[in-house]
């Protein structure tokens, strides 16, 4: 093409604009809201979702301390029925040792997929193991479970 000039034409509803000079914003333009206004104001809890999730999180505690008890207590008779002295320390052990390397992972799990489902994911995973470890016909397959 010969050095064909397109000029841009002002449509009816835009005023015409001087560079350098501010003039009322376009219907076009992006409107800008404080700060208040995007931030949504987070919705209060009814006490019955309170006292829900309490009891969820008090239930978790529970299973997991109620596991160290029994276990505790039944170590011995574990021990005689698996014929495994040496595996002794290591039913408490393993279960703190994957505890303490867990927690920073589930703690990232629920930062990218919330509370709730990271908490659920590791209930599930807990009873699944305890499951595991209740079937063990070994020592080594109980030391994995746990």
């Amino acid at each position: 093409m010969d050095n064909v000039e397109i000029k841009p034409t002002l449509q009816p509803s835009q005023p015409p604009t001087n560079p350098g000079h501010s003039t009322a914003p376009s219907p076009n333009a992006p409107v800008i809201k404080p700060l208040e206004v995007l931030e949504e104001k987070p919705q209060a809890r009814t006490a019955l979702r309170i006292y829900s999730i309490l009891a969820a999180l008090y239930l978790v505690l529970f299973v997991a301390a109620l596991n160290q008890t029994i276990v505790a207590t039944s170590v011995p008779t574990i021990c005689a029925a698996l014929h495994s002295a040496s595996g002794y320390t290591w039913i408490s052990g393993a279960y703190l040792l994957a505890n303490a390397a867990a927690s920073p992972i589930w703690a990232k799990f629920s930062d990218i997929w919330g509370r709730k489902l990271a908490l659920v994911g590791a209930v599930l995973l807990f009873g699944a193991a305890s499951i595991f470890a209740a079937l063990s016909t070994s020592m080594q397959m109980l030391i994995a479970a746990r």
